[in-house]
């Protein structure tokens, strides 16, 4: 295998490809922040809501609100080393200046077991670019699957508005407690924004119990002046911090789509009464009986598991909980009739106040989503 020696000096066997031997060296998803399949822009998003593709806000208090969404606002090729096209930015809406022992308010990936296991007990490193207008000690944390083990380390934001790369080094996880390293949680990643005592330890080693940062962490939420920008975030093995490994748009949307995908256009936000436009939204069938018609659908990557389903109605018939029907016309569904769903896709049924002729093909036209996530 051939042998490269980056910037900093670290050693990668890698293959033809570039790519270190055994795999990716960055097991988190989506840490350029390209691809986001639920849309671009959320107002007062909700806790445990996700964002950018495999990307989640949560918090703990109801003084704080953010608005989450995609930017243009990047660190430069000269400071990265690799072009970066977008960053999520955290917009505090609503502020607290008053952290109580409970509150919390982070940003957060779940890495899968299987994604997890090769650096599991391992030492590796997370660097990451950070843009906050707020200067300080902020921390990011790490935690098991039963979040009865967990690591916080400590970074500081110099310069308020101005990109800066960070590098954490994390001592190889324990073997104690509750991991997954199957298709289930993995790892959490999780970057602070607050944490109350509830949730503070010391740094730089493995603690038992479920902790997100240190009694030094700002309070980045305390102003409705406060953002927060993130990019070219990177979980890596070994003690050094490598250069972000950039993959194809289309690479990083099948892994993210391992998780969640749906026919709605990339960067929109799937709702009912969306306008019908391409060949995504119309999913062929054939009439199974007189009233009902049934559909198959194949996800375009096997899912972690069997996901939940959404259905939205088209434009056609916006006022209405039904999806439009089209042969020979529009016409209008009055129900589903059933859903089978799994790894690799779902069949539905649905019925219609109308005469069909069975076996005779039919078009479904409307807009789904399929969540497997963690």
């Amino acid at each position: 295998m051939p042998r490269t020696i980056n910037k900093y000096g670290q050693t990668k066997v890698t293959d033809l490809a570039g790519v270190p031997a055994g795999g990716l060296k960055n097991i988190l998803i989506n840490g350029s922040f390209d691809v986001w399949q639920r849309g671009t822009s959320f107002a007062a998003i909700a806790a445990n809501a996700y964002s950018a593709d495999r990307w989640k806000y949560y918090k703990a208090t109801t003084g704080a609100v953010h608005t989450v969404s995609r930017d243009t606002n990047v660190p430069t090729v000269t400071q990265a080393g690799v072009l970066a096209s977008y960053s999520l930015k955290m917009a505090c809406t609503t502020a607290d200046a008053s952290v109580a022992a409970g509150d919390l308010i982070c940003e957060f990936q779940i890495v899968e077991g299987y994604n997890w296991r090769p650096l599991a007990q391992k030492q590796v490193t997370l660097s990451f670019w950070v843009y906050s207008s707020k200067t300080g000690t902020y921390c990011v944390s790490f935690a098991n699957s039963g979040q009865d083990r967990s690591y916080v380390a400590e970074y500081t934001v110099n310069s308020a508005n101005t990109w800066e790369k960070k590098t954490v080094t994390v001592s190889p996880s324990p073997s104690a407690g509750t991991w997954d390293y199957k298709n289930g949680v993995g790892l959490y990643v999780r970057f602070a924004l607050m944490a109350g005592s509830t949730y503070q330890t010391t740094a730089n080693s493995w603690q038992t119990g479920n902790f997100f940062g240190t009694s030094n962490q700002v309070d980045a939420v305390d102003s409705t002046s406060n953002t927060f920008y993130l990019t070219l975030v990177q979980l890596e093995e070994g003690p050094l911090a490598t250069e972000f490994e950039p993959r194809s748009f289309q690479q990083e949307l099948a892994m993210c789509q391992r998780y969640f995908e749906t026919n709605v256009a990339h960067g929109s936000t799937p709702a009912d009464g969306l306008a019908l436009t391409g060949d995504d939204v119309h999913m062929g069938g054939y009439a199974v009986t007189t009233s009902i018609v049934g559909y198959k659908v194949l996800f375009r990557v096997t899912k972690r598991t069997a996901p939940t389903l959404v259905f939205y109605r088209n434009n056609q018939y916006a006022g209405t909980n039904v999806w439009g029907y089209y042969n020979s016309g529009w016409n209008a569904f009055t129900a589903q009739n059933g859903v089978l769903v799994g790894v690799h896709g779902f069949d539905t049924e649905w019925t219609k106040a109308a005469s069909f002729t069975i076996n005779n093909s039919a078009y479904l036209s409307g807009w789904w989503t399929a969540d497997a996530e963690l």
